[in-house]
């Protein structure tokens, strides 16, 4: 099952951490080096810095993402699994551009074993990993630009001794980050390698069918105070108090043609700014009918709810190019 993907194209360096659930050191996004024409990249500013996103328990997980490496002047850190904070198991980039999976991360981790091919400095690669977390039946394999690279069965991947991990973090490997997708094993759909994928990033282009919401600064339109190249927070936005009302806005069409569509994320930044709570939904405006997707609550403060949609709901088979072109998106408010 899709349960999260980032483009690193829709926000700035100030508001890197919004989609995630905490960091460490620091981290930059931007417009050098995109793959694909894209204007957003992610790139680490500290040793040691370390992005996190927190999802659920699950025992099987599949992580691809593009890579771009600029040093291989000590081992570094690709990518740490956790489990409730416990590191579980790791992926390593070795001096040589070899990449390496480990039971654990840091002081008292377990080398697993070692890819057979190897990444080189300055070229952009896609790398992907999928881990069975077991302390006696686990498996995991890497690919690098889909060839597998290594694949192992009956290790321990449970540093923890629970059969799950639920945190990944990107670590502070020297290089460039980009096109993020995170799977479980959950689902009939969306639990194995996709191969080298591309996120593109969406913004609103017009004004949908439903403009509901009240905008501020007073008589902007809905539309232009959420396509912001990064979030600008009080400065432009929409806001409701009454339940029921919906913002449906049109996007700019997909740069690719033809493929597979894997998903969609809506990624909303909002915020409540009263005591209590809200609850809203993201809206699909598909073949002329409104579908709900999951609900979130807001906090206090502007943070991304990232709402995935693996198929078209008028549907219930994959997206088409088309389908995400004609289609609006935008938000409701529940309660």
């Amino acid at each position: 099952m899709l349960r999260f993907i980032d483009s690193f194209d829709d926000r700035a360096t100030a508001a890197v951490g919004t989609k995630y659930n905490s960091t460490t050191g620091t981290f930059n996004i931007s417009g050098s080096y995109g793959r694909n024409g894209t204007s957003g990249i992610l790139s680490p500013g500290s040793s040691g810095a370390g992005l996190f996103k927190t999802l659920d328990n699950q025992s099987v997980w599949v992580i691809g993402m593009a890579f771009y490496p600029t040093s291989f002047s000590t081992r570094n850190d690709l990518i740490v699994a956790k489990d409730a904070g416990t590191d579980q198991y790791s992926l390593q980039l070795n001096t040589d551009g070899t990449l390496s999976v480990y039971n654990g991360f840091g002081t008292g981790q377990t080398l697993l074993g070692t890819t057979s091919n190897a990444v080189s400095l300055n070229t952009w690669y896609y790398i992907e990993l999928y881990v069975t977390v077991s302390a006696s039946v686990g498996t995991c394999e890497v690919r690098i630009n889909g060839v597998s690279g290594l694949s192992l069965t009956g290790v321990n991947t449970a540093k923890t001794g629970n059969s799950y991990a639920n945190s990944f973090g990107l670590f502070g490997a020297p290089g460039y980050y980009d096109d993020l997708y995170i799977f479980d094993g959950s689902g009939t759909i969306n639990k194995d390698f996709i191969g080298d994928a591309r996120v593109e990033c969406l913004r609103p282009s017009g004004t949908g069918l439903k403009a509901e919401w009240t905008p501020v600064p007073s008589g902007s339109q809905n539309w232009e105070n959420v396509d912001d190249t990064t979030p600008d927070d009080d400065t432009t936005y929409n806001h409701t108090t009454i339940s029921g009302y919906t913002d449906l806005y049109t996007f700019s069409d997909l740069v690719t043609t033809s493929g597979s569509i894997y998903g969609t994320q809506v990624n909303i930044y909002a915020k409540k700014d009263d005591a209590g709570s809200r609850t809203a939904v993201p809206v699909f405006y598909v073949e002329t009918t409104e579908y709900d997707g999951s609900s979130f609550s807001p906090g206090d403060t502007y943070t991304f709810s990232c709402i995935t949609q693996e198929t078209d709901p008028s549907t219930s088979s994959w997206w088409t190019v088309s389908g995400i072109n004609n289609s609006q998106y935008g938000l409701k408010l529940v309660s």
